[in-house]
């Protein structure tokens, strides 16, 4: 093969990892179109590359598909095939993107760092421009429902943004990983005060917008992920854990009631009734139907098909004024839990518990930032039932896991 078909095929890789940086800008969509690109440049490379002594990563593809293939087996006993199999079909990269990691492009020499750096500098800046355009955005967003400017305004500008509208618990995910990637890249600013500068602005932009939005699961999280990042770097980390606490306590109780979406935690009418303007009290009476359902089949569940069904016929007979369909679990453990039973719940967690031992064995703090914001966003909602969620966390838990496993040679790579 000539030299510029090989220069040919590697640009064509990097672009897919390039295109996966802008995931933040792109419609709901094109979404899977991320997966389709970068599937196709591996293919390539490992038809062209493939070196059979270089073993593929068999355990890393068995941990990180293995709820994939559960869901798969949900699927068979749920009485609603079409809406299982429709399931099956948005959770794919959960099973995709482990075969592109770790076995077609795991048998290619690559510089996986080189490929890793490029997907985080470009995702960073894609949600900087997001977070500048959605400024933009609010300064002209007018909506007779939401006359004043709070919560409410500013996710529904959001969403109501054409083509890249995107639900507010999302962009927020977006904007917490971008936030905490930022924490890396200072290290490499070499003393120049503008990199600081683009970090710093770029940083404070997306804090700004995740206030705004006020999606209390995300804040939760990223201020724990935050304080995994500074206490595994060591830096200084009981001052470090106070000054943040601190702060994101004294922003909360600092914020006006009308844009403050915690004060609902602290009503008593919250808990006693369903109020379909308080999201913790619309969280706390799902909640109710998620026990009810565990409690009567805890073992095996009831198959990826039927759990949204089951969960509308319970808010029914609960008089909750739910619209069919309107609210899934909101908890991806319970999820998992009603869709595979507790074999599903004990592989869930052996593969994020995997992730947290590649990222603590590694000393990857970035990767263990990461997924200590997924864990605790996990308890709040459904990320791998909705391809937007679902697409990105593959993505990234197995592209640092990829990123970490060494080369068993020294053979010559070809990016």
């Amino acid at each position: 093969m000539s030299l510029g078909k090989d220069k040919l095929l590697s640009i064509f890789l990097l672009f897919a990892f390039f295109v996966f940086g802008l995931y933040p800008l792109i419609p709901e969509s094109f979404e899977s179109f991320t997966v389709i690109i970068l599937a196709l440049s591996s293919l390539l490379m490992f038809v062209v590359f493939y070196k059979d002594n270089q073993m593929y990563l068999k355990r890393s593809f068995i941990i990180s598909s293995a709820i994939f293939i559960l869901f798969f087996l949900s699927a068979i006993y749920s009485s609603d095939t079409a809406r299982a199999f429709k399931k099956l079909e948005t959770m794919s990269s959960l099973i995709i993107l482990p075969l592109i990691f770790y076995v077609f492009l795991s048998r290619v020499n690559l510089n996986k760092q080189k490929l890793k750096a490029i997907f985080l500098k470009i995702y960073f800046l894609s949600n900087f421009i997001y977070s500048l355009l959605s400024i933009l955005v609010f300064y002209n967003y007018e909506n007779k429902k939401y006359l004043n400017k709070d919560s409410n305004f500013f996710r529904n500008a959001l969403i109501d943004v054409p083509l890249i509208g995107e639900h507010p618990i999302y962009v927020s995910i977006f904007l917490a990983l971008a936030f905490l990637i930022g924490f890396t890249f200072y290290s490499r600013c070499n003393n120049k005060w503008y990199n600081y500068a683009f970090l710093a602005v770029g940083q404070i932009s997306m804090f700004i917008l995740i206030i705004l939005l006020m999606s209390k699961s995300v804040i939760c999280a990223l201020f724990v992920s935050g304080i995994v990042w500074f206490v595994s770097r060591k830096k200084k980390a009981f001052y470090v854990i106070v000054c943040i606490s601190s702060l994101v306590v004294a922003l909360i109780f600092m914020l006006p009631k009308s844009n403050n979406r915690f004060s609902n935690f602290f009503k008593k009418e919250t808990y006693s009734s369903v109020d379909m303007n308080n999201s913790t009290s619309i969280r706390f009476s799902i909640l109710k139907c998620n026990l009810k359902l565990l409690k009567e089949n805890p073992i095996i569940g009831y198959g990826v098909g039927d759990v949204q069904s089951l969960l509308d016929a319970c808010y029914t007979k609960e008089n909750f004024k739910f619209k069919k369909g309107e609210f899934n679990s909101h908890n991806q453990y319970f999820f998992v839990w009603l869709s595979c039973g507790l074999l599903g719940v004990f592989v869930f967690f052996g593969c994020l518990l995997y992730y947290f031992k590649n990222a603590i064995e590694n000393k990857d703090y970035l990767m263990l930032s990461i997924i200590t914001l997924y864990c605790i966003v996990f308890i709040f909602e459904n990320i791998l039932s909705r391809q937007s969620g679902v697409i990105l966390f593959s993505f990234i838990m197995n592209l640092f896991v990829f990123s970490n496993k060494k080369l068993k040679n020294n053979s010559v790579t070809y990016l």
